[in-house]
């Protein structure tokens, strides 16, 4: 019996000695490598997040937790391991699975959503509707490292975001930050910023050297988050 298929919940996942995981990793890689071959679907995306989601299904508990993917087509392991393994192979047919998170589809989607850089305004959202009821769950962003370039991420507001940024007066989230170090294509931005170098590469140049290090200087000051 493969370990997947004794694997029917994230407390199934909980349980699994940590010597197994990686297998499990293995397994959850093959199923989704197969389901994308036969239906079509985004591969790569949901290869990367694999071991990732698996640590964040094991440190958290989101049948009360509330988990926020900034890309909703890494989510495919994350059906796999709540409670969708058996229709699996329907996703992204008529009535079947769908191909990102849906909240009519499962009790552990909790933000419909498709492409990058709203999960930071989202979880925030959630974050601030859980402290006016007075609740104490957990808020989790997952948003990589491509998506943390956008406009839209840097405009959610999230204390921490910035280097100078004050602190939240009582919105506590939790930023899972994937490290995918690639994008689907060049944004918007992205393309001015390439005109921009051909008309005057030096200036471009000093200006991507600051930034670089000001991200260095922001992610390394900021303390790891308690589970």
């Amino acid at each position: 019996m493969a370990l997947l298929d004794t694997v029917n919940s994230p407390e199934d996942l909980q349980r699994l000695a940590p010597g197994a995981l990686p297998w499990l990793c293995a397994e959850l890689r093959k199923k989704i490598i197969e389901t994308t071959l036969k239906n079509g679907g985004h591969l790569a995306s949901s290869l990367g997040a694999v071991e990732l989601i698996v640590a964040l299904l094991r440190t958290f508990n989101f049948r009360e937790d509330r988990i926020v993917f900034d890309v909703g087509h890494q989510t495919y392991a994350y059906k796999l391991l709540t409670g969708r393994k058996d229709r699996f192979d329907t996703l992204r047919r008529q009535g079947g699975l769908s191909g990102y998170p849906k909240r009519d589809e499962s009790p552990f989607d909790h933000f419909d959503v498709g492409h990058s850089s709203t999960s930071l305004s989202a979880a925030l959202g959630y974050a601030k509707a859980r402290d006016l009821r007075n609740e104490n769950h957990h808020v989790v962003a997952v948003i990589g490292d491509g998506a943390m370039t956008a406009g839209m991420a840097a405009a959610s507001g999230v204390p921490g975001f910035h280097l100078d940024a004050p602190e939240a007066a009582g919105e506590r989230i939790v930023q899972a930050l994937y490290k995918g170090q690639r994008e689907v294509a060049w944004g918007v931005g992205e393309q001015a910023l390439r005109r921009l170098f051909a008309l005057a590469p030096g200036l471009v140049r000093r200006g991507l050297h600051t930034q670089r290090h000001r991200w260095q200087r922001m992610m390394s000051a900021r303390p790891p988050q308690d589970a």
